[in-house]
């Protein structure tokens, strides 16, 4: 189902073309965000912050719920969302190098095939890309 949104969210992001300021976008993410999640608050309840949790919710309130979409923005009106979608592929990578790091996860040969086939990928999309984008522009001169 979220592969699916995201999906739908990457194809009409460029199709509708909403001009909206890049806060007001995120803002508005984050407002639906809470909107999502309010029926779980609800059935669930919310534990306090406390001394043991409180760098974890300082961290899912600031990176992942911040500068990431944030990030995720800037790079789509810099670069599209067609070619920024790509590097979506690498959260897996990224996930296994912080898991190693920071929670001493033991690295195996199928993170670093896994990571190998995952950016020959990226690079092989991002090439085809620039050279459609080439094509295109000498049929049209």
């Amino acid at each position: 189902l979220a592969v699916g949104f995201y999906a739908f969210y990457g194809v009409f992001l460029k199709k509708w073309q909403v001009q909206l300021p890049l806060m007001t976008s995120l803002y508005v993410q984050i407002a639906f965000a809470l909107i999502y999640h309010l029926p779980f608050l609800l059935w669930l309840g919310l534990d306090g912050i406390n001394a043991d949790n409180a760098a974890s919710v300082l961290y899912a309130g600031v990176f992942p719920s911040l500068i990431a979409p944030l990030l995720w923005m800037v790079a789509v009106q810099a670069i599209g969302p067609n070619r920024t979608s790509i590097f979506m592929n690498l959260m897996p990578v990224f996930t296994a190098i912080i898991a190693s790091l920071w929670l001493s996860e033991h690295w195996t040969i199928y993170h670093t095939i896994g990571g190998v086939m995952i950016l020959v990928g990226i690079i092989m999309a991002q090439k085809k890309t620039v050279k459609a984008s080439v094509k295109l522009a000498e049929s049209a001169s």
